[in-house]
């Protein structure tokens, strides 16, 4: 829906001048979207491998003093 909504941003009383513009908004938060999905997902898989519970949230309560490194990515993403 977010993309599609970029899309259009682009398009002003029927003129699509500014569709280009558009289009890389619309791309650019696709691509960040992949990116931070992925990320987060890899740190709970790779979490996961080193036995540590991360089904809730709450589990993730003192990741920082655990694991820093895993604490600073998951702020990152």
């Amino acid at each position: 829906g977010f993309v599609l909504l970029g899309l259009l941003a682009g398009v002003v009383d029927h003129k699509t001048t500014g569709a280009a513009s558009a289009y890389g908004s619309a791309m650019y938060y696709s691509i960040v979207y992949l990116i931070t999905g992925l990320g987060t997902f890899g740190v709970i898989m790779l979490l996961a491998r080193r036995e540590f519970e991360a089904d809730t949230l709450d589990d993730f309560k003192g990741l920082n003093q655990r694991s820093p490194v895993f604490a600073f990515v998951m702020m990152v993403m």
